[in-house]
């Protein structure tokens, strides 16, 4: 799952697009450059500015290909290397040498416009460097380690493009969304994920359940399983409520994009109960995306009247 920017499909999406499945268009390698904004994207891009669409974009191409570059590497030794080039990269984008692409070159760019701090970057690639060590939590707390730097600073630098106010009083809330996306990503990819050798369910919880990492995917563990899933999924809604108080924050045109973003994606946690397992990966359905995306952005826009009188 490396850094679960590929499941942000995920993410404001990367916490606006990615998490509602819209950004797979503009999955480039740094060779190709920056992609503009597919067709699938047409429902929640054209709610934000250009600019505003404009540099998400980049910061999710550079980030998906970061993503790529470590989690297809085909052996351990090769993910290593590939976590080397990606701190040499970040290490580009704060230094005044030559860029080594496009997309880094957009990057720099895109840090120096909205003072992103270098520290969120280095916590982004400490939970790639988690995946490439390998893939197991005992804890809660060492799953929202991992989310922290896999999904929570992500959010943190979108809010910049996104222009939040007080980032302060906003962080609770963007911390909320950060958790909510990533513990549906990983509800929703168990079985993908185990069939690479990786369980981020806490190994504590799994105990509870007189189940392991080693037996999850037996059949007589289905029932434990799910019952672990849906714990997951729970503290994921109740993450989604929290982010749903910070929405204030974020300027009216773009509130009304995250708000369909968090609500198109924690439909996926509603499939994956209505499925009642994850040996098929859920998946919402167009028209139900639709309907979801016009109800939600109805609601945001007159709540956000009278916020914003």
């Amino acid at each position: 799952m490396s850094a679960n920017i590929s499941k942000l499909p995920v993410g404001f999406i990367v916490l606006v697009f990615c998490t509602t499945g819209y950004a797979n268009e503009v999955c480039v390698q740094a060779s190709e450059g920056i992609k503009p904004i597919g067709s699938s994207w047409s429902m929640p891009a054209k709610i934000l500015t250009k600019e505003t669409a404009q540099d998400a974009i980049v910061l999710y191409n550079w980030l998906r290909y970061i993503d790529d570059l470590i989690d297809d590497a085909p052996s351990l030794q090769e993910a290593q290397k590939s976590l080397q080039l990606s701190r040499s990269l970040v290490d580009r984008i704060y230094s005044d040498l030559p860029e080594p692409d496009v997309l880094t070159a957009a990057m720099r760019s895109l840090v120096n416009k909205q003072s992103i701090p270098r520290s969120l970057f280095d916590s982004f690639l400490k939970s790639m460097e988690m995946d490439v060590k390998g893939v197991h939590y005992d804890t809660m707390e060492q799953l929202e380690e991992y989310c922290y730097g896999s999904s929570i600073v992500i959010g943190r630098m979108l809010a910049k493009i996104l222009g939040v106010k007080d980032e302060a009083k906003a962080l609770p809330h963007i911390t909320a969304i950060g958790y909510a996306l990533q513990m549906t990503n990983i509800a929703r990819d168990v079985k993908e994920d185990f069939d690479r050798d990786r369980v981020y369910l806490p190994e504590e919880w799994l105990i509870a359940e007189g189940i392991s990492s080693e037996t999850l995917m037996d059949d007589e563990s289905a029932p434990a399983r799910m019952r672990v899933v849906k714990r997951l999924l729970d503290r994921a809604d109740t993450e989604y409520r929290k982010a749903e108080e910070g929405y204030i924050y974020i300027p009216f045109r773009n509130r009304l994009t995250v708000a369909a973003a968090g609500r198109l994606y924690e439909e996926v946690g509603a499939v994956i109960q209505k499925n009642g397992d994850i040996h098929v990966r859920a998946r919402v359905p167009s028209g139900r995306k639709r309907v979801l995306f016009l109800k939600t952005v109805t609601k945001a826009f007159f709540s956000g009247l009278i916020a914003n009188p």
